[in-house]
């Protein structure tokens, strides 16, 4: 499972889908692009990679915040036994 925990300005995200077998699942990836799309956006100031699955944002601008936690609350909506959102406000 991906376990998203979002702070105020913190998010963590850890672990893996296990929706589907490596290279086929479509959970792991959604995330997984977001995230990078972040990084991006971020232009990877802010990325600390805790070990392997587990990654550490800091996001403190709110709009990017607010859509990926949008984004990820419908990922977990769709796919509940693969992502738990922990929103922490």
């Amino acid at each position: 499972m991906i376990t998203v925990r979002i702070e105020e300005s913190d998010v963590y995200i850890k672990g893996h889908a296990g929706y589907a077998p490596h290279g086929q699942d479509i959970v792991c990836a959604s995330v997984s692009a977001v995230m990078y799309f972040m990084c991006e956006v971020l232009h990877y100031d802010a990325v600390k990679v805790m070990e392997k699955g587990n990654v550490h944002l800091k996001v403190c601008r709110a709009d990017i915040r607010d859509a990926f936690r949008r984004f990820i609350s419908d990922v977990e909506r769709q796919y509940p036994d693969y992502v738990k959102l922990e929103d922490v406000r």
